[in-house]
């Protein structure tokens, strides 16, 4: 976010005298107020949106095979059909519209079982993978914990599973 404190205009155009956020980006400038043009706004707006990774469902992601097993992009990562799943918003999961027993809204039905999201998004599962050390597990998957979630990945690095405590 970012506050437009004052506006002139100048032979360049219009000059922003702009406070935190965006300046912050455009400038290196923290919380203080300086003066950006219009162009340098617009250049910053969009270096953070280009940051963003999509969150979305698996039909939307472009997919690739990796020895025989398809694998969704999600920004700069693969990621398994079930570890897709598992990101999915978790929606009404605890609603009264209920069907066979099972949870709501946010049913998966796409793995032969009744499954639900867990609401975690995929900038999340990079920020745990960059930030933690792994833990080898016996068949070679890393396991990467932060709080209360815990990403595996397999030996090429795709996202196989998450688990949520």
């Amino acid at each position: 976010m970012y506050a437009v404190v004052h506006c002139a205009h100048e032979d360049n155009g219009p000059i922003y005298d702009v406070l935190g956020g965006v300046a912050g980006i455009a400038k290196g400038a923290g919380k203080a107020v300086i003066k950006v043009t219009a162009r340098e706004v617009t250049q910053a707006v969009v270096k953070q949106t280009e940051k963003k990774i999509l969150w979305a469902a698996w039909k939307d992601y472009e997919k690739v095979n990796v020895d025989g097993q398809t694998y969704a992009i999600v920004g700069n990562r693969l990621f398994s059909r079930h570890a897709v799943d598992r990101m999915q918003p978790s929606g009404m999961r605890y609603t009264s519209d209920t069907a066979g027993g099972k949870v709501g809204a946010s049913r998966i039905e796409s793995t032969g079982q009744i499954d639900y999201g867990r609401g975690v998004a995929p900038q999340y599962v990079e920020d745990v993978i960059n930030s933690t050390q792994p833990i080898i597990q016996g068949n070679g998957n890393l396991s990467y914990t932060s709080g209360s979630l815990t990403v595996i990945t397999n030996i090429r690095g795709a996202v196989v599973t998450l688990i949520t405590k």
